[in-house]
This record gives C-alpha cells, sequence and structure tokens, in this order.
C-alpha cells in the first residue's frame, strides 16, 4: 500500500481545491471555454453600502465564482447597482435582502446565476428591471430557487422576460401589491416546486403557459393564501406534477378548470378552506393520484370531475371529503350521485 508523506498530502489537498475553482470558472464561461477569462472574483462578496458597491463594479468583473449578498445594514444604504453592469455569471447565490431599492438596473448583462436568486423584504421594490437578460437560475442539482418574497411595492415580475429554466423552486409569496406574473412567459422548466403563496391582490397565475410538468424527481404545486385569485389560468398545460397539490385558502376562487390536462399527481391532493370553491371539474382527465383530502370547501357540492377517476380506481385511492356544502362517498360519485 502506498503512503504519503504530510506534505503530498498537504499538496494533494490544494490541487483538488484548484481544479474545483477551475471548474466552476470554466462553468460560468461555458461559451468561452478555450480562453477562460481572468475577470473572475472567486470568493463570496458581500456589499452592504453604495461605497462598498461602487468600489467593486470599478474592478469590472465578469463573473464571481461565489456568492453575491446584497444587504445595507439600513434601507438608505445603497441607492443603486449600477456599477454591476459588467456582471455575466454568479456562480453561488444572488442574495437582495432588507434594501430600498427601487428596480434591479445594474445587473443588465446578468445572463446566468448557477445558485439562488433571493429577493426578500425589499420595500421599494417596484420593478426587476435589470434582470432581462437573466436565462438560468439554479445548477443541475436543483435545490436552488427564485425566491420573490415580501417585496410590498412590486406590482409585477416583468424584468425576468427572458428566464427559461429554474432548476428548483419558484417561490412567489407575502408581495402585497403583485397583480399578475407574465413576466415569466418564457419560463419552460420547472425542476422542483411551484410555490405562489399569501399574494392577496394576485388574480391569475397567466406567465406559466410553458410549464408542462413540475419536478424531475419531485415536485409539488402549492396555492395557498392568495385572495384575489380567480382561476388558475396560466396552468393550462400542466400534465404532470411528480409531488403533491395543496391548493387552500383561496378565498375567490370559483374552480380551478385550467388543470384540465392534469394527468398524473405522484402524491396527495389537498384542497381546503377555498371559501368560493364550486366544482372539481379540474381533474376531469386525472389518472393517477396518491389521494384525496377535500374539505371545509363551504359551497363546494359538485365533485363530478372525480368521477373518472374513481371508476378506473383498483387501488382504493385514499379518500377523504368532510366539511364541504355536499360530502359525497366514492360509491355515490361513481354511482352518479357527485353533485348536490
Amino acid at each position: 500500500m502506498v503512503k504519503f508523506s504530510k506534505e503530498h498530502l498537504r499538496f494533494l489537498k490544494k490541487l483538488i481545491i484548484m481544479l474545483v475553482t477551475i471548474n466552476i470558472v470554466i462553468s460560468c464561461n461555458s461559451d468561452n471555454s478555450e480562453d477562460i477569462i481572468i475577470e473572475d472574483y472567486v470568493g463570496d462578496v458581500i456589499l452592504k453600502t453604495q461605497i462598498e458597491v461602487d468600489d467593486f463594479g470599478k474592478k469590472e468583473y465578469l463573473n464571481i465564482i461565489g456568492s453575491l449578498w446584497i444587504t445595507p445594514e439600513d434601507l438608505s444604504d445603497i441607492q443603486n447597482l449600477s456599477a454591476l453592469k459588467s456582471l455575466t455569471c454568479i456562480s453561488g447565490d444572488l442574495v437582495i435582502k432588507f434594501s430600498n431599492l427601487i428596480d434591479l438596473s445594474g445587473f443588465n448583462n446578468l445572463t446566468k446565476i448557477e445558485g439562488g436568486l433571493y429577493m426578500n423584504s425589499n420595500p421599494s421594490l417596484a420593478s426587476l428591471t435589470g434582470l432581462s437578460k437573466l436565462e438560468t437560475v439554479g445548477t443541475v442539482a436543483g435545490r436552488d430557487m427564485l425566491q420573490i418574497d415580501d417585496n410590498n411595492s412590486l406590482v409585477n415580475i416583468d424584468g425576468l422576460k427572458s428566464l427559461t429554466t429554474i432548476t428548483g423552486i419558484l417561490w412567489i409569496a407575502n408581495n402585497s401589491s403583485i397583480a399578475n406574473i407574465r413576466g415569466v412567459n418564457n419560463l419552460s422548466t420547472i425542476n422542483r416546486h411551484l410555490w405562489i403563496l399569501n399574494n392577496p391582490k394576485l388574480t391569475s397565475l397567466e406567465g406559466l403557459e410553458k410549464i408542462e410538468f413540475l419536478g424531475e424527481s419531485e415536485g409539488h404545486l402549492l396555492i395557498d393564501d392568495n385572495d384575489s385569485l380567480l382561476n388558475l389560468k396560466g396552468l393550462e398545460n400542466l400534465s404532470i406534477i411528480k409531488g403533491y397539490i395543496q391548493i387552500t385558502n383561496n378565498n375567490a376562487l370559483i374552480d380551478f378548470n385550467e388543470l384540465a390536462n392534469l394527468t398524473l399527481v405522484n402524491y396527495g391532493v389537498n384542497i381546503q378552506d377555498n371559501s368560493s370553491l364550486v366544482s372539481l371539474d379540474g381533474f376531469i382527465n386525472l389518472k393517477s393520484a396518491g389521494g384525496f383530502t377535500i374539505q371545509s370547501n363551504s359551497v363546494l357540492a359538485d365533485f363530478c370531475g372525480l368521477k373518472p377517476f374513481l371508476e378506473e380506481d383498483t387501488l382504493d385511492t385514499q379518500y377523504i371529503v368532510n366539511s364541504n356544502l355536499y360530502n359525497p362517498t366514492k360509491e355515490q360519485i361513481v354511482d352518479g350521485n357527485c353533485s348536490n
């Protein structure tokens, strides 16, 4: 057996670190792999003041081989990001939180974020202008997310017009003014979950028309606490969910007929506390699901959308139904007594 000295082991450790770093650099420069661009910052960057933003921008780095955090200690400490206009790729996360930024101008040349993009608690953020060239968020691992959370001046997400791929999660939550998400109309791939939570002015999911499946191995659909959501327009082409569905506490939601192309849900379906929901016709073409929990939908009296599924169900799929206006058994639905 070959024995290595401590010096050899230290050398091997340094060599491995160097090779990993070179691999990340090449990834951020995949279009020019023969000429590794030297204008790269290696390491994480934390910017807390406008002076720090401007000083970092003067170095005109093309790529950050690490994460970029824009987190002022006081809301007014950073006014704009225009100095960052040279950046094209971030191999880690881009985090923008607790800022008074109005838009994201300065990221105009950013095309790829290989980690997650987190935009949280920016009370003045009214536009995602500046992200118009961004095409991809996340890596093959799929653990990252595009998170838009608690940005109370944001009305839409139109700045994301070039985005095609999220390898992890799309999370849009707790934005008190957002009325539509049409800005992601070129998004065709979400490799994990779609979570739309507590956006009180959101009326539809238009913009998600190119999404045909959620999850390469596992992907959940959560639509919770959106008080103005009238329907699920935008999900007309969704056919496969490799996880569960949860649609709860959307007080204006009358139906979800837009899910009529859905054929497979790997796990359970939870429909609960939707006070205006009248039917389940959106499940008319569902062929496989892990179970159903349908409860506390106060005016729901039409379960006929489940009849085709239950007629073919040979697995005795879990079926929990209570506290709706009508609560039919499986047998009643199959026999044609599916509405009241």
